[in-house]
């Protein structure tokens, strides 16, 4: 499920790499961010209740050459790695989910993800977040 909630990394990612100014680089990693949090694909397309097993790996390589590299590392709670590496050396990109859930009256159930996500570029910049 990590996939899709970094499903937008690479292009604010990317278009980040070739930004000097670090303002302007802080804004598209701010958007990067954003866009992979605010509505986050894996809660609202989530269907079924998730079991994972530890040490579950998934590896991927991107049509647009990125590789991803994820594994589950906890069973309860549920916490999942992953590592993304630009084809170029430009970044990487990596950290961990938890997805919690609690009682949110008698009746309702809510949920929330907690995260840290760590972005490296290649000029030594450093961004954990």
């Amino acid at each position: 499920m990590i996939k899709n909630d970094i499903i937008f990394s690479r292009k604010y990612i990317k278009e980040a790499t070739k930004i000097t100014d670090p303002v302007e680089r802080l804004k598209l990693v701010v958007t990067n961010f954003i866009a992979n949090n605010f509505i986050s694909p894996t809660l609202i397309q989530c269907r079924v209740p998730l079991n994972p097993i530890i040490g579950e790996t998934y590896q991927q390589e991107m049509p647009t050459g990125e590789k991803l590299y994820c594994e589950q590392i906890s069973h309860r709670p549920g916490i999942s790695y992953f590592c993304m590496d630009d084809p170029d050396g430009d970044y990487r990109f990596y950290g961990y989910h938890q997805l919690k859930a609690h009682l949110n009256g008698p009746t309702s159930l809510a949920g929330n993800k907690e995260c840290c996500h760590t972005l490296e570029f290649r000029d030594g910049t450093k961004y954990t977040f």
